[in-house]
């Protein structure tokens, strides 16, 4: 989100990982994993400072899975984070430009804190196998790789 104008200070972003990986067994369900993630960036004049762009990669090889699927639901907007980061005012240090207030973890308590006055949502999904299929989705973003790239 770039020049984003707003009387807020920063933006909130969170995430809903959910990662399944399913074993060679035909009969398996996939093992279900969901971590979630809570970062507020500082805007200055409506623009990031200091991280730069948004960057969230991985690295998941296959090990001994057939495929692996990772949906990643993201939202990022103006807020509050209920005891964390209240106001208009950038709540952390003023050298501090970006904050990770909850790494990746199956605790969901601080993302269910932050309370969206204005945001966006879209979620993007990954998936590939051990044959060399591979799928990128973004229904929100217009995208179906590799059948319909953006």
């Amino acid at each position: 989100m770039d020049n984003v104008y707003s009387s807020r200070k920063y933006l909130i972003q969170r995430i809903r990982k959910e990662t399944r990986e399913y074993f060679p067994a035909a009969d398996r369900d996939p093992v279900i994993n969901v971590t979630y993630l809570v970062e507020a960036f500082k805007l200055l004049d409506g623009k990031f400072k200091g991280k730069g762009g948004d960057i969230h990669c991985g690295n998941y090889a296959l090990g001994n899975l057939y495929k692996r699927e990772i949906i990643k639901d993201y939202e990022i907007g103006f807020g509050e984070i209920v005891n964390i980061a209240v106001g208009e005012e950038w709540p952390f240090g003023n050298h501090i430009l970006y904050k990770e207030i909850h790494d990746y973890q199956p605790d969901r308590k601080i993302y269910d804190r932050v309370k969206f006055v204005e945001s966006k949502e879209w979620s993007l999904t990954v998936a590939f196998n051990r044959s060399g299929w591979y799928s990128i989705r973004s229904p929100e973003l217009g995208f179906n790789a590799p059948d319909k790239m953006p």
